[in-house]
């Protein structure tokens, strides 16, 4: 219903507007509606400049992304290498080398996906509240200009406008998963099968020695394929705000440029065809007022 509301509204501006516009042609008065002009043109610049704002704060998202990726993989690699060790010194300290090579494996593929899904979860957030605070700020900045816009039509048109509500969400993504399994070719097979029959000693160092060597590239893999996942959706989510601030300047000045238009097209008309336009718009704007006090009455009621 408040959607309702507010589209009635705006038409109902872009009505009275027209009428208002379309009875100022000369001296003061047609000056007067050029200034109101200028100024709507300015918010039509502005809505250019606020995609190449959001656009570049998409920019220095991406940024930080690739940077977190490169200095935490490597971070997260020597973590989970140590946490290995300090595996192998434990439950593994005796165990064979088929038997470490087994959970050291599970243990290393659980710490690596654990590792990397923490990862993405603080960079989503982060991006996240980048996307959102540049929204809100441009959001901030649409109504304050068309706040201007509205005194400017008081005091050059003796009219208020409606200002649209700005919407927002980065979407998630469901196609995200992460692949712990081993891609062996044949001579990984070979050596595997070697080290886990060695003896005693040999045997354990040679597969503690593997899976060690193993982490840095599983947990960069793994990281590696958050950040892409992320880079996809930070891309999507940009896509998507600057359709919605482009969307949000049309909302807020479409109308009112439709007004401009319509009224200039008046002053081309004939006096016939002016008294016949003029009768449209009057009974546009009584039936405007009819649905908006409808609208009015069932929101007071709760209906």
């Amino acid at each position: 219903m408040a959607q309702a509301r507010r589209i009635a509204g705006s038409l109902l501006d872009e009505v009275r507007l027209t009428r208002r516009a379309a009875g100022m042609r000369a001296g003061d008065a047609a000056q007067r509606v050029e200034q109101f002009t200028a100024r709507l043109s300015e918010v039509t610049v502005h809505g250019r400049d606020a995609v190449t704002v959001a656009d570049g704060e998409s920019a220095r998202l991406l940024l930080a992304l690739n940077q977190a990726a490169e200095a935490d993989g490597s971070r997260l690699g020597r973590e989970i290498a140590a946490q290995m060790e300090a595996m192998f010194e434990g439950d593994l300290r005796d165990a064979s080398a088929a038997e470490i090579g087994r959970r050291g494996r599970e243990n290393l593929a659980a710490l690596a996906v654990a590792a990397a899904e923490t990862w993405r979860e603080q960079r989503r957030d982060a991006i996240e509240r980048g996307l959102a605070a540049v929204d809100a700020r441009l959001a901030a900045g649409l109504k304050a200009e068309l706040d201007v816009l509205r005194d400017s039509a008081a005091e050059l048109l003796g009219l208020d406008l409606a200002v649209p509500e700005p919407e927002r969400r980065l979407a998630e993504s469901r196609r995200f998963f992460y692949s712990a399994g081993q891609d062996a070719g044949q001579t990984e097979l070979l050596t595997g099968a070697v080290r886990r029959r060695l003896p005693g000693e040999s045997g354990r160092r040679a597969a503690r020695a593997h899976l060690l060597r193993e982490a840095p590239g599983l947990v960069g893999s793994h990281i590696g394929r958050a950040r892409g996942d992320l880079q996809y959706r930070l891309a999507e989510a940009t896509r998507a705000l600057v359709r919605a601030v482009g969307q949000r300047y049309a909302d807020g000045t479409g109308r009112i440029r439709s007004a401009l238009r319509a009224a200039a097209g008046f002053r081309e008309a004939s006096a016939a065809e002016a008294a016949a336009m003029e009768r449209e718009l009057s009974g546009r704007e009584a039936g405007l007022r009819h649905v908006i006090g409808l609208l009015d009455r069932a929101a007071a009621t709760g209906r």
